[in-house]
């Protein structure tokens, strides 16, 4: 068996350390969950207006996010550019939208009924 030096072990630790924290800054109630039953961004973004823009540089904060084809992919709250709170669009390969996605404390919540003018 390899013994590995002290650095490994620390650098292991770190790493570990950072696979398994957790939002802390802001943490969703049961009220903002009602919110996601609108099915619209605009209405996240009216909510927390007043919070902190998605910075490129970290990947926290609340924002839009669009594909290659500047179609709307993402919106709402992300922590290390994961989703924690919003939703995820779902297109097919010609480009019209197949399933809206809810994401309520980083976790799978349900899905949106598509209309058929959107």
């Amino acid at each position: 068996m390899k013994k590995f030096s002290a650095i490994t072990f620390l650098l292991f630790a770190q790493w570990a350390h950072c696979l398994a924290q957790k939002p802390k800054s802001l943490l969703f109630t049961r009220q903002d969950s009602v919110l996601l039953s609108l099915c619209s961004c605009d209405s996240i973004m009216k909510r927390f207006a007043a919070e902190p823009r998605f910075n490129t540089s970290n990947g926290i904060g609340f924002g839009r996010l669009y594909n290659f084809k500047k179609q709307l992919s993402k919106c709402g709250y992300f922590y290390n550019y994961k989703l924690i709170c919003g939703y995820d669009l779902i297109y097919d390969n010609s480009d019209s939208l197949t399933q809206i996605a809810r994401y309520f404390n980083g976790r799978h919540a349900g899905d949106c009924e598509i209309k058929k003018g959107r």
